[in-house]
């Protein structure tokens, strides 16, 4: 209740509102700085090379837009036993296509390719288009996920009522905002990456990232959070008022 009378005394806000507000800010924070990994580093780490698309002219279109580019191996070998020489790409188009392969299984086939080998059945002549296809999709994909783990919290903004500036992937995060009408409000936020109950293998490794990676970016958040609000108690003059700070649960030594 001392946190409710401090609100009422220094703000026109209600207790939800500021709450949710608190939280809006924090989780933004969290959204701003947790890692993305960037598309120069997604294809050097497939060694991948960018040719533009031919157009009905038979002059190449200007790469500026994405769907102008064209992605395919740059023909150097992956360095992995047991096939140094095959570029990255291909082994894993073959891996994703290989039913109870070992890629297959660790992500639980998530990303498998049905109906076997792309080349099965098909002339040795087609072979280099439905290659460069299959390659081009596979880095476009992994381009789109570039902003996987920074999204996983637009789902609690749009939920608040924030603005975000990544889509909000259903099932990644949600919220239960602070209600109205009550002195002693409460919001919960939850990230749920890597919690899908659906793909046990790719959860395993996305819970993993997210305690690694989001649960110390949130807290740095909530540690910025505090310390502006620390900072503007201090230009009010609340500070010096040691029994407010002790019943609002600050440690004071």
């Amino acid at each position: 209740m001392a946190a409710v009378a401090l609100l009422r005394k220094n703000s026109r806000s209600k207790p939800a509102e500021s709450l949710n507000r608190t939280v809006q800010f924090i989780v933004r924070d969290a959204q701003q700085n947790t890692p993305a990994t960037g598309l120069a580093t997604i294809d050097s780490d497939l060694k991948v090379m960018v040719t533009p698309v031919i157009g009905k002219r038979g002059r190449p279109l200007s790469m500026r837009a994405a769907k102008n580019r064209v992605y395919s191996a740059n023909g150097v070998g992956s360095g992995g036993e047991p096939f140094p020489e095959v570029p990255l790409l291909w082994l894993l188009i073959s891996a994703r296509a290989k039913a109870g392969s070992k890629y297959n299984l660790s992500t639980d086939s998530h990303w498998a390719i049905g109906g076997g080998h792309p080349f099965k059945g098909r002339r040795v002549s087609e072979f280099a288009s439905i290659s460069e296809s299959f390659e081009s999709r596979m880095v476009k994909s992994r381009h789109s996920s570039a902003n996987f783990m920074k999204s996983s919290w637009s789902e609690i903004l749009k939920v608040l009522g924030a603005t975000y500036s990544l889509p909000a992937a259903a099932g990644l995060s949600q919220a239960i905002p602070a209600r109205p009408g009550s002195l002693e409000v409460s919001c919960r936020i939850d990230n749920l990456m890597g919690m899908s109950g659906r793909y046990s293998n790719l959860d395993d490794k996305r819970n993993a990232a997210a305690k690694r990676v989001l649960l110390p970016v949130l807290q740095r958040a909530i540690d910025r959070e505090f310390e502006g609000k620390m900072r503007e108690a201090a230009r009010r003059g609340l500070l010096e008022d040691v029994g407010l700070l002790r019943s609002l649960g600050v440690v004071v030594s």
